[in-house]
């Protein structure tokens, strides 16, 4: 009786060190929030709510706190429970004027930090990470103002779908990565290695003043898992990275939290910018 006994509280405590799921859903509105981006605090555990909102983390249990960040709603901590529905509140936005300028799309100006994604020696699988490159402005894009396509750089080991995505974001006051969005989300799938094209010709964004940044973003699903040699688990796809000497202007974000060029030189010894292309129009 002692011996079944004593299986039965390994079995209970495995349970309770199995799995921590839920769901993540706008206050305001109730639906549920896609790809949205959890931690465990002070550890390495994390995931990403899928298309329905639902996430589930391995190795976790009741009482973690978990760290919730998606770019548009304040950010969360909140202890699990044996059932987690998690609100979400969607940050304020300082609405701008809209100004309406016709496209003529016959001009065009190529920012290039690659030619080919073949000619790229170096990509880097950058884990459960959002990593963004800032993009100043010159005087040079005035008669090409219109953001038409953003290019990047993919490789992966995975021969299945692979999700992952694009957008564009505002700088704050510093020029610092804001918690407001500059473009749509962009929900891109892979099948393979090759050059990305994003288009945001529709959206006919203006190259502001003050810059942007363009964010590759990692999410941590199941099928964008891979084993590497090591035996370590490895999110995909990799990303191409720029070998210019241009300014260090590459920032990741962790748990949350952006970390700049100086920081993470610091921490990974790792300085080079992401490559990406973009293409501007009249």
């Amino acid at each position: 009786m002692k011996k079944y006994s004593f299986i039965l509280l390994i079995f209970v405590s495995i349970q309770c060190l199995g799995q921590i799921s839920g769901r993540i859903l706008d206050k305001k509105t109730g639906l549920p929030i896609s790809y949205v981006n959890i931690w465990i605090e002070k550890s390495w555990q994390g995931t990403t709510s899928d298309q329905n909102g639902v996430f589930h983390i391995d190795k976790g249990q009741v009482g973690d706190t978990l760290l919730i960040s998606h770019l548009g709603y304040q950010q969360l901590q909140i202890k699990t429970k044996n059932k987690n529905e998690i609100l979400l509140n969607p940050s304020e936005i300082e609405l701008e004027e809209v100004v309406v300028f016709p496209i003529k799309n016959n001009k065009h100006i190529n920012i290039k930090s690659f030619k080919s994604y073949k000619k790229i020696k170096e990509f880097n699988f950058f884990e459960h990470q959002a990593a963004a490159r800032f993009f100043e402005y010159s005087e040079d894009y005035a008669e090409t103002p219109f953001i038409k396509k953003i290019s990047l750089a993919v490789i992966t080991p995975l021969n299945r779908k692979q999700i992952f995505r694009v957008y564009l974001m505002k700088t704050d006051k510093e020029g610092k990565p804001s918690n407001q969005l500059f473009s749509e989300y962009k929900t891109i799938e892979i099948y393979g290695d090759g050059e990305i094209n994003v288009d945001f010709t529709n959206e006919k964004l203006i190259f502001p003043e003050e810059g942007f940044f363009v964010v590759f973003d990692i999410l941590n699903l199941k099928e964008n898992i891979a084993t590497n040699k090591f035996g370590h688990e490895v999110l995909c796809p990799a990303i191409g990275m720029d070998y210019k000497k241009q300014k260090k202007n590459t920032w990741l974000n962790y748990h949350g939290k952006w970390i700049n060029p100086i920081e993470r030189k610091k921490k990974s010894n790792e300085d080079r910018n992401v490559a990406i292309n973009i293409e501007l129009s009249n």
